[in-house]
């Protein structure tokens, strides 16, 4: 029995002329839930919230480079990014655009308590850590002293044996407690750049 694949992250090819010519369906999935950022029209992207921005780094690419962009301004913590980079298919020069979403898995409380024997707070905490969030906001959000919260951390350390919070968080972000958001869900097996266009066909706008 073959091994089960990981999700194919959204991603985007470009033909020279700029022209989405294949998309997997990570990436129709994300458009379709993210309309208000990244649009799809006649053919091509367009970055809502500051379409230049976009052009330009198209233009880095054409000429070689990989460069990056949020799709929200301002951007915080949330914020979707897109990397955009020159790759080759079928001999002929193009752009892939690659898809970030930090919204797109998070950690389940649940999941991370059988994984690690947590208790529910524990739990609790150690998702809210994993998502970004200080002591001080979940000191706010619980209704408890920051010590109290604090020594959540000490056990969690513990009981997860890592050293230092930031070990824990990556811990948390690599560990079968994060669950996929619709995007990841609806993606299927990961599909290669090179095939991206046999695979899916043409796009439509």
């Amino acid at each position: 029995m073959p091994e089960p694949s990981a999700p194919a992250r959204p991603q985007i090819l470009l033909n020279s002329q700029r022209q989405v010519r294949a998309m997997n369906r990570a990436a129709r999935a994300w458009l379709s839930l993210h309309a208000d950022l990244l649009r799809l029209r006649d053919g091509r992207l367009r970055l809502l919230a500051d379409p230049p921005a976009l052009e330009r780094r198209l233009e880095a690419a054409a000429a070689g480079e990989t460069t990056v962009l949020f799709l929200r301004q301002p951007a915080d913590r949330h914020a979707p990014s897109l990397r955009i980079e020159p790759v080759q298919l079928d001999g002929a020069a193009a752009t892939r655009l690659l898809l970030w979403d930090p919204l797109e898995a998070w950690p389940d409380a649940g999941l991370l308590q059988q994984l690690f024997g947590l208790t529910p707070t524990e739990a609790k905490v150690a998702a809210a850590l994993a998502m970004g969030h200080s002591s001080r906001e979940l000191a706010l959000d619980m209704a408890v002293q920051v010590n109290t919260v604090q020594a959540h951390v000490k056990h969690l350390l513990i009981k997860s044996g890592a050293r230092r919070q930031a070990q824990l968080v990556s811990l948390i972000l690599r560990s079968a407690a994060m669950r996929m958001s619709p995007a990841e869900e609806a993606s299927g097996r990961r599909s290669p750049c090179s095939s991206l266009a046999r695979t899916h066909g043409p796009v439509q706008a």
